[in-house]
């Protein structure tokens, strides 16, 4: 439907009031001078701009349910032209009415956004009527959550105590040892890294050298990094489960599979680690997400530059990164209570003494001492 412009398909010659426009080409059986269906431009939407396989499969996703969502706010019957401002208003203020976070709206717009500038380049429509949404909402700042460092070191505790430690080969490891090593490997690389679990999903054995310990990341927007395993003992746990993916699933290319031999999905992931979380006794609802904001937050407490922190969660902007700059009520109590400048100015100081008076107006005893 909106054909590339082929001798066989031409590109989408639109016809609207005014006729068609100029230059669109003639009219076939691929493009007929009639109105588009919003459902038919939407498929024809997704099929091309996604052709190329360079998009990562959750971004189409999330543009298909996006889409998929105005489509059934608009009306199955509407057509592509119909389409205006005023539409897109009122689909705004259903999503507000239905509590969507802000910044799911914007995700949402972004979706609409790329679908109908698509269009006009097609010259399926005159003007996006994007052009005239500005939609800026308040956004109320909250910290990322993040898991307690107790509860860290009790997730990766129990992780262990469930790997056996009396077998060398694949042939003395059952399937449920295997398990065990996989979880943990995948615990503590969340943790060493602060990968993203579509990002630990999509890895594959080759991606991880042994050698250093490097970890080849591609990251939003096709965008490749390096991650690294730098504490010995986390090294030391990839190192002897990778020794064992190798013998006991030596054909799967994935570097974290499933009980299948597939590709470890984010969801199966997502699963694993509430699982692990609710096992360990940890009473915090646990996600992938909170493991990699736990890292950069434990990070930057223990005084990482915010700059390597981006680098480390593959930020293309330093903003996103300064989320993870909140500080919690008690350290900054704790900071403030060892390092505030007037406990120095202080130091040695008598105390503030307060008397009483009697009925007389006389003071019976000292009201204020002096200072030191």
């Amino acid at each position: 439907m909106f054909g590339g412009g082929t001798d066989a398909c031409p590109r989408f010659r639109f016809v609207g009031p005014a006729g068609p426009i100029d230059g669109a080409g003639p009219p076939t059986a691929c493009s007929p001078e009639r109105r588009m269906l919003l459902r038919e431009a939407i498929e024809a939407f997704l099929d091309l701009h996604f052709a190329a396989g360079q998009r990562a499969d959750g971004t189409r996703r999330a543009y298909t349910v996006d889409l998929t969502q105005f489509r059934a706010f608009a009306g199955a019957s509407r057509h592509l032209e119909d389409i205006d401002a005023e539409l897109v208003e009122e689909w705004i203020a259903r999503l507000h009415g239905a509590f969507y976070a802000p910044a799911s709206i914007q995700r949402k717009l972004s979706s609409l956004r790329a679908f109908l500038s698509h269009c006009e380049r097609r010259r399926a429509i005159r003007r996006s009527p994007m052009a005239s949404i500005r939609y800026r909402p308040r956004k109320m700042p909250h910290p990322p959550r993040t898991l307690a460092r107790a509860d860290m070191w009790r997730l990766l505790a129990y992780a262990r105590s469930l790997v056996p430690l009396d077998y060398a080969t694949a042939s003395a490891c059952s399937r449920r040892g295997f398990v065990a090593l996989r979880d943990l490997a995948l615990l503590d690389l969340f943790l060493s890294t602060g990968l993203r679990v579509g990002e630990v999903s999509a890895l594959n054995i080759q991606d991880y050298s042994r050698d250093d310990h490097v970890v080849r990341v591609r990251g939003k927007g096709g965008r490749e990094r390096l991650a690294f395993v730098v504490v010995p003992y986390s090294r030391g746990i990839q190192e002897r489960y990778l020794e064992l993916l190798r013998q006991v699933r030596p054909a799967t290319p994935a570097l974290f599979p499933n009980s299948r031999s597939q590709r470890f999905s984010a969801r199966g992931i997502r699963r694993m680690v509430g699982r692990k979380a609710r096992e360990a006794g940890i009473r915090a609802h646990l996600s992938p997400h909170m493991l990699r904001n736990t890292a950069a937050t434990l990070l930057l407490r223990n005084g990482v530059d915010l700059r390597i922190v981006q680098e480390f969660l593959g930020h293309a902007s330093i903003t996103t990164t300064q989320r993870y700059t909140h500080v919690s009520r008690a350290d900054l109590l704790s900071a403030l209570r060892s390092r505030h400048p007037l406990l120095e100015t202080w130091s040695g100081a008598a105390p503030l003494r307060f008397g009483r008076w009697d009925s007389e107006g006389e003071e019976a005893g000292l009201l204020v001492s002096q200072l030191a």
